[in-house]
């Protein structure tokens, strides 16, 4: 069974002034802690604090300026702090009950929703301060003001900010966050899922995250995973551990480190020193990674991809778009379509085991193979500029028709390894 209790509490008055100016009002108040608290707020800046028993104690402080005492006490009397209990859940509600709060040449009006006006009062500033005992589950919710997160929250702290500052401690369960043109310094938590409109947010170490974001900043630090969607943002961080998992549109990322990952990028810049394997459907899209295991476009539209050193690099279907491997290629090149592509590779490692083109078109190829190993070659080219002679094949089968030239080839070397490449192209240009 539900209680409601309003405000059994202590009334501080401090008048700067008797009835002019600038006036500070105190309410305090202590109720029996819960596993679940929810603190409602507005008006000024939220606090919750580690308490120092068991109970759960609450002050506000009123500070505002009031033409006389009778509107400083019709100020008071509309106040109340709601304090509502069940068996498993506290429920404090300290907004005052404005349904709007006019300020016309100097003159200001209170309308309250119970159809009150108060007359007079100006620059009202209600400050709340709770201090809870360790606690499973917090929520807390403020506007315009800031939210400061101290207290021990085992289980899930649910925080909603319009227009706030917020700052945390660590929290030892999950973080659920709803933030909107707010700003902050955010703890390490479990795992977090956050929703940001507008906003500015750092956060320490988490285990897994999801993100729903557009038009924010956002800062990690080490991370298991991370997955969701985000419009126009810019994200940074340390380590991902695991995969990272996004569909992003004109954004900015870098990251240290990646495990593993995919995505759907549309118009977005990532950096990344180090990942494992990376799947990607990407459009109009800049890449810069410094170490890369397999690299696989599903598509590629109009990117621009550049790698230091790099296994494998595969793309089923691209167009228009620019390869550069600046320092090794280790593995294989492995293209679908290839349409107008530009794939430029620094040096291949002796590990290299192919190169293929299942049909290529206008496409420039820049990949000096080394001379020492042994190759197969299935060649299928129509006004395509490629010489074969310096790898001193043996031709099973050769056939040169005006522009097409289709031949089946082997050379032998010292290596003994024997590296593939198959190509069919179409008025492309490959340096081999």
């Amino acid at each position: 069974m539900k209680k409601i209790l309003l405000c059994n509490c202590l009334v501080l008055l401090l008048f700067i002034v008797p009835g002019f100016g600038q006036e500070s009002h105190v309410l305090k108040g202590e109720l029996e802690a819960k596993s679940s608290i929810n603190i409602q707020h507005r008006r000024g800046a939220l606090r919750v604090l580690p308490a120092t028993g068991n109970t759960v104690s609450w002050e506000a402080r009123l500070t505002f300026e009031s033409p006389d005492a009778a509107s400083t006490q019709q100020l008071l009397d509309a106040y109340k702090i709601s304090e509502n209990v069940s068996a498993n859940e506290l429920n404090i509600d300290s907004q005052l009950k404005i349904k709007r709060y006019n300020i016309i040449n100097g003159r200001s009006k209170i309308y309250l929703e119970n159809g009150e006006v108060i007359k007079g009062i100006k620059k009202l500033k209600i400050d709340l301060t709770v201090y809870i005992p360790s606690t499973p589950n917090v929520k807390v919710s403020n506007k315009y003001q800031p939210i400061t997160i101290e207290a021990d929250i085992t289980d899930k702290l649910e925080i909603q900010a319009y227009e706030c500052e917020v700052t945390t401690k660590d929290i030892k369960g999950d973080l659920d966050m709803n933030s909107k043109y707010s700003k902050g310094q955010i703890g390490a938590a479990q795992n977090i899922r956050i929703e940001l409109y507008e906003s500015k947010h750092d956060f320490g170490n988490a285990k897994e995250v999801e993100i729903n974001a557009k038009y924010s900043t956002i800062k990690f630090q080490n991370l298991a995973s991370l997955k969701g969607s985000s419009y126009e943002n810019k994200i940074y961080g340390q380590t991902i551990s695991g995969e990272l998992s996004l569909t992003e549109k004109y954004s900015d990322m870098e990251f240290k480190k990646i495990g593993s990952g995919k995505g759907v990028f549309y118009e977005t810049d990532l950096k990344v020193e180090e990942v494992g394997d990376l799947e990607l459907q990407s459009k109009y899209s800049d890449y810069d990674f410094r170490t890369v295991g397999s690299l696989e476009f599903r598509s590629s539209y109009e990117d621009d991809v550049e790698v230091v050193n790099l296994e494998h690099l595969i793309s089923p279907a691209s167009k228009y778009t620019t390869y550069t491997i600046t320092g090794s290629l280790a593995k294989s090149v492995e293209f679908g379509t290839s349409y107008e592509d530009k794939i430029r590779v620094g040096s291949v490692a002796s590990s290299f085991e192919s190169f293929q083109v299942g049909e290529g078109k206008y496409t420039k190829v820049d990949c000096v193979l080394p001379k020492n190993l042994s190759y197969e070659m299935q060649v299928d080219n129509r006004y395509t500029k490629f010489d074969g002679s310096a790898f001193r094949l043996d031709y099973a089968k050769y056939n040169q028709k005006g522009d097409q030239i289709q031949f089946t080839g082997t050379s032998k070397n010292s290596s003994g390894r024997v590296v593939s490449v198959e190509m069919k192209c179409y008025d492309c240009n490959l340096n081999l």
